[in-house]
């Protein structure tokens, strides 16, 4: 009787152990070679193909050293030009060729050799392994100098990079960290967004630091399902009202926006255009030099007189700083001016980007674009997308030679010269601060520019006819360039940080991270002393300025640690980058310009800096809201951890939390505030108090769910009355019904319920509460790409 052929046995799920370590059934790394054979320095570590079908063991062969030479033994990851370990890695036995074509539906990323199979290990499936590694050892370059490692590229399952620390993901899924993996080991995803709009969040983007944020904020509710409050019927009914309320007021906003040419019509009467012209010079000028102070006075007035003969690049700047100005404005019909501050922005970002050819080149286009760029922060403007013109601003600074220092042109006069300086300054500073905010590379180096920084003097000691160089005053003498030639100092530094942050060729050292700290640090102490060391009977630095150069320098301290300090949790090697960043975000959030208004003031007038965090956008925004982002994150691991112990805390330790409690209350206010003054997230201040329910909670030992929701139902309700008299004053003789929209956003929507406003140029402000929460509540990543390189939880 002839032999019945049984078929083998098929496994589930794929191996991904290696061979050895399933032998001896412990658990594998997975890396290449594992820990285990290394330390029995074995000279193979292979893994099974993970596509094929795994017959019986008894039919397995033991593997060879020939017929399993795919998987040479690679010490480390010298194969790859670097010495840091490989971390988890599927089987090179399904790696694709260097240069394959599209990716396979199947997970292997690349086009199967005609011929193979995964149906068994059979014999020409072994040796179109060994083929494809031999195409591999082909392609892969000899070992390189350390000075070149940096520059070499691979391309593994389908994506280039230059360590295995760093993959990019398009993410449209709840879980946006999550690390890219070939198709057989993840399950699909459905991306629920266009693959044409999307928008990368690198490394110091505060976006990878607010879902760690989010996941804290969650808890069980009484049947075990983790919620963060906004589950309730009461909750998701007021949002719809606020979100139907709010379309109708961006569709205002957006018919508002629709671009006047006639940019003289755009002028308000003098008397609020002097209020607002002196606003910016009383906050901003100090800090990013743009203009030469008593030049601009004089084009002002001579408008005033003779409107018909300005020119229209005067116009534009006075238009821009009346923006920035309104930012500080609270006077009478303080909601029409922000509008119409909007709409200046709007008109002189057409104007500015309608110049062709040596048009731009000019001194007066570049500080356009300075002014621009500040008017859209502080009016909160298209502020995600600010890197973009911030990138075009550097290049026309480049374009013009002002990377180079004035004395490589001696043609050119002592006051053209010293505003080359500034101006230079002032886009360095740009690109730097905007970059670390949206986690992009700031695509310039220290070794590109030479241009010295500007000279200690006020803008009164030069003019256009100044004729010998005036001699700059001592360092301790505060004037109005004080404040960017100490910006100046450690620019190099922070340069340096935004590179180190944002890269993705490598994990950072965290022997860099201390020396980086250190640096900048110590700039941060520097710039402390010299403000503190000006004289009292003398000129000097606003409690607006003083904030924003420790501000514009310390956030730097926090963001070179940030990704430590979540490590800390559960690696304590690093809790002394959790140290610093908790004093640093407590340093960040407390702040205050309270010095600056006089002493009789009306209780609801409030101080530029306060205004500015109320009202700006971008990185006048971000900074805050990553500051409390670190300080509720710690307030709730330390009370976890004594939730744990199951003691209660000390006194001194209920004492050291009390400037983190009172910055947890402070940002609840702040998130209110701020849509009370225009802004369109009203789930910001809902998902803040109920955080801080979350926290009273643990902090009292009784159940989040008994006060949370009614936490975020109270907040919602308050969001939803300020929307409501917004829109009353914006429409006051239109009949409104309660939770319908106004006829205005009729004409803006694209059937869906959403407002369609075309072109993204007015982008608005990712919605930070939509991050991390569920669908219909949360923020779904759509049209996003997230870097999930070394920042790990």
């Amino acid at each position: 009787m002839s032999e019945i052929m049984v078929p083998p046995r098929k496994r589930r799920r794929p191996a991904l152990s290696c061979v050895e370590c399933r032998r001896r059934k412990i658990k594998c790394d997975r890396r290449m070679p594992c820990s285990h054979c290394m330390q029995l320095k074995s000279t193979i570590c292979t893994f099974p193909e993970t596509h094929a079908d795994v017959p019986n063991r008894r039919n397995v062969p033991k593997p060879s050293a020939n017929s399993l030479s795919v998987n040479r033994p690679l010490q480390g990851a010298q194969f790859f030009g670097t010495s840091s370990p490989l971390p988890n890695l599927p089987s090179l036995a399904i790696l694709p060729r260097l240069g394959d074509g599209p990716h396979s539906e199947e997970g292997s990323w690349g086009p199967t050799p005609a011929g193979s199979s995964h149906t068994s290990p059979s014999e020409p499936n072994v040796q179109n392994l060994v083929d494809r590694s031999k195409d591999l050892e082909q392609t892969t370059p000899s070992p390189v100098s350390p000075d070149k490692k940096k520059d070499q590229v691979m391309s593994v399952l389908g994506a280039e990079f230059s360590s295995f620390g760093d993959v990019m993901l398009q993410v449209g899924s709840s879980n946006p960290t999550r690390s890219f993996e070939p198709a057989h080991l993840c399950p699909n995803q459905d991306l629920k967004s266009d693959p044409h709009r999307t928008q990368f969040f690198g490394q110091s983007h505060w976006m990878n630091t607010f879902n760690m944020f989010s996941r804290k904020c969650r808890y069980e509710d009484e049947n075990g399902k983790v919620v963060t409050g906004f589950e309730t019927d009461e909750v998701r009914e007021v949002f719809q009202k606020c979100r139907k309320l709010n379309q109708a007021m961006q569709a205002r906003l957006h018919r508002a926006l629709d671009v006047n040419t006639n940019f003289r019509d755009q002028i308000p009467p003098q008397e609020v255009a002097d209020e607002l012209v002196d606003l910016y010079f009383r906050t901003h000028e100090s800090i990013y030099r743009i203009l030469h102070i008593p030049s601009f006075r004089k084009e002002y007035t001579d408008y005033w007189k003779y409107p018909e003969g300005t020119s229209t690049s005067v116009i534009v700047k006075i238009l821009l700083v009346m923006s920035i100005g309104t930012c500080f404005y609270q006077g009478p019909r303080q909601e029409d001016i922000r509008l119409q501050a909007k709409q200046w922005v709007s008109a002189s970002q057409s104007w500015a980007a309608a110049l062709f050819d040596k048009e731009q080149l000019t001194l007066a286009t570049i500080q356009i674009n300075c002014l621009l760029l500040i008017a859209r922060q502080t009016n909160s403007i298209g502020v995600d997308l600010i890197w973009i013109p911030t990138g075009n601003l550097l290049r026309i600074a480049f374009s013009m030679g002002f990377h180079r220092d004035p004395k490589h042109f001696p043609k050119l006069s002592i006051f053209v010269a010293e505003m080359r300086r500034r101006i230079w300054a002032t886009v360095l500073e740009m690109t730097v601060q905007n970059s670390i905010d949206l986690g992009m590379p700031p695509l310039i180096s220290s070794n590109d520019f030479d241009t010295e920084p500007p000279s200690n003097i006020n803008d009164d000691d030069i003019s256009e006819g100044t004729k010998v160089i005036p001699t700059p005053k001592p360092i301790q003498v505060f004037t109005q360039t004080s404040i960017q030639i100490s910006l100046v100092k450690s620019v190099r530094t922070r340069l340096e940080i935004v590179h180190f942050v944002n890269s993705f060729h490598s994990e950072p050292s965290y022997d860099d991270v201390l020396r980086l700290g250190q640096e900048i640090s110590k700039a941060c102490n520097d710039a402390s002393r010299l403000i503190q060391s000006y004289p009292a009977y003398l000129p000097r630095p606003t409690a607006f300025h003083s904030s924003l150069l420790d501000i514009y320098i310390r956030r730097f301290v926090l963001e070179v640690h940030r990704p430590f300090f979540v490590r800390s949790q559960t690696d304590p090697r690093y809790y002394f980058s959790r140290k610093v960043c908790i004093e640093n975000a407590l340093e960040l959030f407390s702040h205050s310009g309270a010095k600056d208004l006089p002493t009789n003031h009306e209780p609801h007038i409030r101080d530029d800096y306060e205004s500015l965090k109320t009202v700006g956008g971008g990185l006048f925004k971000t900074i805050f809201f990553l500051a409390i982002t670190i300080i509720t994150v710690e307030l709730m691991l330390l009370l976890d951890e004594d939730i744990a112990s199951g003691l209660p805390p000390t006194a001194q330790a209920k004492i050291a939390r009390e400037p983190l409690y009172e910055a947890v209350k402070n940002i609840s206010k702040l998130a209110t505030d701020r849509v009370r003054m225009g802004e369109d997230n009203y789930k910001g201040p809902v998902f803040f108090n109920a955080a801080t329910a979350v926290i009273h909670a643990k902090a009292s030992g009784i159940s989040p769910d008994k006060i949370v929701p009614d936490a975020a139902k109270r907040s919602a309700n308050e969001c939803l009355e300020i929307l409501k008299g917004r829109m009353s004053r914006a429409a006051p003789d239109e009949p409104q019904v309660e939770g319908q929209p106004s006829s205005l956003a009729g004409a803006w929507s694209d059937g869906t319920g959403e407002t369609d406003f075309g072109f993204d140029l007015m982008m608005p402000d990712v919605d930070i509460m939509n991050f991390g929460m569920q669908e219909g509540f949360g923020f779904e990543m759509q049209d996003s790409w997230l870097c999930t390189g070394w920042d790990t939880n």
